[in-house]
Parts: structure tokens; C-alpha cells; sequence
């Protein structure tokens, strides 16, 4: 009887032993699925992670004290080639008889193309103009006017294209007055990659500007339409 007994208790335990032994297979197929679907989670997080990191750019940028979203791809927005635009504008038409060198020096080393910054410097070196600006110590204001300009992405030619027109006024001897005429700028610059060199994500390839045909604006718009048809002469 006692053997009996033993035979029987020793089926309990090992019934007991199997069923414990399917628990904890349960607990491990079911650690495994979550596992797995924690891993399959993760892996699309980290693919969505990655698009978005091309998709899109965060730009820093100190002198629009601001932060502004750049896309990676082809094109930049139309309110951030507006606000480089404007500064162009701002740097080339606002400044005075010790200010205006430093306003170039900005141009040259931030927003203009290598091209550009040799073309321009081999203007200034000839017309002589640092000095002629200092000697008469001259003084140029702009007002914009928002209602002419434009400021938008040209896809047909991959350029940032800004039309910005507005009035000119020109002081001699620091104050007076000596001249007021409309003044028609159109820019086109390029998508690039920002650095530490260039926060900014464009570099300014052509500035072509007219202060004195007989309708600026309108000579300025004639070629900002044809570039967004992707006409544009000796653009490289």
C-alpha cells in the first residue's frame, strides 16, 4: 500500500512539473511575441526617423534670430527665400559711408557664391567705390514695397527667385538729400546644404539690379516670369 501510495505521489509531481513546464512556455512564447513586436516598433520608428531626417532640415539662423524649417530635397520655402532675400536687399541698399564695406564683407562671406564674391569685388576695385562713398560721405536708405515684390521657388530652373523693388534715397555730406528713384532687384540663389560656414542653405548665385531704365519694376518682372518658365540667359 505504501508503495502504492509513493507511485501515486510521484505522478502528482511530475503531473505538476509538466503543467509548470507549459506555463512557463506560455510566459516565453508570449515574452517572444512582445519582444517581436517591440522589435518590428522600433525598427519602423528608426525608418520613419531616418525619412524624416531627409525630408527635412532645422536650420539655426543667427541674424533672423530665428528658427526656420529648410527642406532637403529640391526647393526652400518661399518665406525663407524672403527672408534672405530682404537681407541681400537690407545689406546692399541700407548703409552709410562707415558701414558700407562691413555690409559686404556680410554678403561676401555668408550669402554670395564664389563667383558672385569675385564678380562683385572686381566692380568695386574698379568704379573705386569705398572711397568715392567715404570721400562724399554718403548715406542710401530703401523702403520695400511689399505689394511689387515676390519671393518664390522657380522649379523649372532649381533656384530660390526673389523680386524685391522699392525706393532708393541717396544723402550727401550725411544728410543731404541728393537723389530718390525705384530700384528693381531680382536674386536667384541655390539650395545647398548648411554648415558652420553657411547656416543658411542658400548661396546667392546672380543679383542683377535696375536703378535706372525707365520702368525698373517691370523690366525685373518680364525676367522673373521668364525664369519661372526656366528661361534665364547666361544663368550657370
Amino acid at each position: 500500500m505504501e508503495k502504492i501510495k509513493n507511485y501515486f505521489s510521484w505522478l502528482d509531481r511530475l503531473e505538476g512539473s509538466q503543467y509548470q513546464l507549459k506555463v512557463w512556455r506560455s510566459v516565453a512564447l508570449l515574452a517572444m511575441i512582445l519582444a517581436g513586436t517591440l522589435g518590428v516598433s522600433t525598427l519602423l520608428l528608426a525608418i520613419k526617423a531616418i525619412n524624416d531626417f531627409k525630408a527635412e532640415r532645422l536650420v539655426l539662423v543667427p541674424a533672423l534670430q530665428r528658427k526656420l524649417e529648410i527642406p532637403a530635397q529640391s526647393y526652400i520655402s518661399n518665406s525663407y527665400v524672403e527672408a534672405v532675400s530682404r537681407r541681400i536687399v537690407e545689406l546692399q541698399e541700407q548703409w552709410s559711408y562707415n558701414s558700407i564695406q562691413d555690409n559686404y564683407d556680410e554678403l561676401f562671406k555668408t550669402y554670395y557664391s564664389n563667383k558672385l564674391v569675385e564678380l562683385t569685388k572686381a566692380n568695386l576695385i574698379s568704379t573705386d567705390r569705398f572711397s568715392y562713398v567715404r570721400e562724399n560721405r554718403i548715406v542710401s536708405t530703401f523702403d520695400m514695397d511689399d505689394k511689387k515684390s515676390e519671393f518664390l521657388w522657380c522649379e523649372k530652373i532649381k533656384r530660390a527667385c526673389a523680386l524685391i523693388v522699392g525706393k532708393r534715397s541717396i544723402f550727401i555730406n550725411n544728410n543731404e538729400p541728393y537723389s530718390e528713384k525705384e530700384v528693381a532687384y531680382l536674386i536667384l540663389g541655390q539650395s545647398v546644404w548648411p554648415d558652420e560656414n553657411n547656416p543658411f542653405a542658400l548661396k546667392v548665385s546672380r543679383v542683377k539690379v535696375d536703378d535706372s531704365s525707365v520702368d525698373p519694376y517691370m523690366n525685373m518682372k518680364k525676367q522673373l516670369e521668364a525664369a519661372k518658365k526656366g528661361v534665364v540667359e547666361n544663368e550657370n
